[in-house]
């Protein structure tokens, strides 16, 4: 008789600071699937399983799926809806019982209004029910926030390397790695986890911190390393576990994990002060664009990232853009629900008074209003990012004004690729500058279209002065606030 591998996936950033609630309607209103969904589509594997469906047919097992559920970032979620979900995964989880293995995709940084650490009291609910000797293992998100329960629940943590997160699958094939070697009594982690004692923003596709990544890498090929992370942190989540950490997982003991997880520790407090990218001001970048040779340009809206609770409708740089008669410029994707809905009235070519954007408050500036021409709309629109992997954007629009492509949107997600504008026709490649809301992930996806990019600094959710951001529960001294000398590790 065949066993059985869990397998669920569920994921939300919270921004401790942002006044957006994040609720069950959030995740309902996405990819939502339970039980036999979860790992089935119209009765196919769905796309992104296929590491683990292999994994669990050499087991001899069947795969059982319990939640599949992600929400757009914003405020804590309300107590009652995490554990809702939290009791869906436990109740199918029970159902399957006994199972071989648990397999999870988690992000790392969920937050609930009476629960700063909801994947550390997950984990632990899981291992309650599966007991101490069933491997449980998770690939998540770096920006992360981890916690001592979250290390001891679980046999295996592994964080993606790469920001923009571009390696979930091989994160994914290293995890299956080491739990065949559990199953085969060949393998035991042992997990050392070191403090940074850092607050900061790592985007790893170019020196040094490609470097640092590939250090890493070169750390695991030793013998007594299995996997070595480095859990970014997410600066913006007021927890007691905010913060960067490296975690090293030792074969049956820790002395080698310890050794990497400190050395790298130094070595990423030496590079310190050249991770952080440049971010220029809305002037600088009005210079820029008026005198660019080479395009398109991809302008990284960064404080109003939804991917990192920003509202993803301020309008600083499109009322920028537009006052200084800049033009053939695209810019996406504006959370507007109320001029969507107007736009799918209209029929497309007509010339359409719009309020957009500037609805959440100052950090969103003020409502860009004017005539616009609908060029485009789409119900249920997706944004391809790779060939298995899409996100749901809601409805969209394509508006125009004074030369200005706009895409609007109903579902808060940040701008991946450039499928947001193309999925409606527009043609990035042939636009003098791409405004996008995204802090880095765009780095990934659009690097095969843009001449250049740069992170222009606005007014927004996602504050990246570090020394200042007003936490109330994460007490620690950290760099760059109150800590300039490297401690002792």
């Amino acid at each position: 008789m065949r066993g059985k591998v869990f397998y669920s996936l569920l994921m939300t950033e919270i921004n401790s600071f942002s006044d957006l609630p994040t609720t069950l309607g959030d995740f309902t209103a996405g990819d939502f699937f339970t039980g036999e969904d979860v790992i089935f589509d119209g009765g196919k594997p769905r796309p992104g399983l296929k590491t683990i469906f292999e994994a669990a047919d050499r087991w001899d097992c069947d795969l059982v799926g319990g939640l599949h559920a992600d929400a757009p970032v914003g405020g804590p979620v309300e107590q009652a809806d995490y554990e809702y979900l939290r009791n869906i995964i436990l109740r199918k989880l029970e159902q399957a019982l006994p199972v071989k293995a648990v397999i999870l995709y988690l992000h790392g940084a969920m937050i609930a209004t009476e629960c700063y650490d909801c994947e550390g009291d997950l984990l632990g609910h899981i291992r309650d029910l599966v007991g101490p000797d069933v491997p449980i293992g998770a690939v998540l998100d770096p920006h992360a926030h981890l916690s001592p329960a979250m290390v001891e629940a679980a046999d295996i943590l592994i964080f993606m390397k790469e920001y923009p997160h571009i390696d979930g699958g091989e994160r994914m094939q290293e995890l299956i790695r080491i739990i065949d070697g559990m199953l085969k009594d060949e393998v035991k982690p042992i997990p050392y986890v070191q403090d940074c004692q850092m607050i900061g923003f790592f985007p790893t596709q170019d020196p040094p911190m490609s470097d640092f990544v590939q250090c890493m890498q070169d750390m695991e090929q030793t013998e007594d390393i299995l996997s070595i992370s480095f859990v970014h942190g997410f600066p913006w989540g007021d927890t007691p576990f905010t913060g960067a950490k490296m975690l090293a997982y030792g074969n049956h003991h820790d002395a080698s994990a310890e050794k990497c997880a400190k050395t790298l520790a130094q070595k990423l407090w030496a590079i310190k002060e050249q991770v952080m990218p440049p971010f220029i001001s809305i002037d600088e970048m009005i210079t820029k664009v008026s005198q660019l040779q080479h395009t398109p340009l991809v302008i990284a809206d960064q404080a109003d990232n939804p991917g990192g609770g920003g509202p993803s409708d301020s309008t600083f740089i499109l009322q920028a853009l537009i006052d200084q008669g800049l033009s053939n410029i695209a810019i996406g994707l504006i959370y507007d629900p109320q001029a969507v809905r107007k736009c799918h009235e209209s029929p497309l070519g007509a010339e359409i008074k719009l309020s957009i954007g500037g609805k959440s408050g100052v950090i969103s500036g003020n409502p860009v209003e004017g005539v616009f021409t609908l060029k485009n709309i789409q119900k249920d629109a997706r944004m391809k990012i790779t060939d298995d992997v899409d996100f749901p954007m809601g409805d969209t629009a394509w508006v125009e004004i004074a030369g200005i492509d706009i895409v609007l949107c109903t579902r808060r997600i940040q701008m991946y690729a450039p499928d947001g504008f193309e999925h409606l026709g527009i043609n990035p490649k042939d636009k003098t500058a791409l405004v996008v809301k995204s802090s880095n992930h765009f780095a990934a996806f659009f690097k095969d279209i843009m001449a250049d990019y740069v992170y222009v600094n606005t007014p927004g959710a996602i504050d990246m002065n570090f020394a200042e951001i007003p936490y109330k529960i994460f007490d620690k001294s950290f760099y760059p606030k109150n800590i300039k000398k490297e401690p002792s590790w």
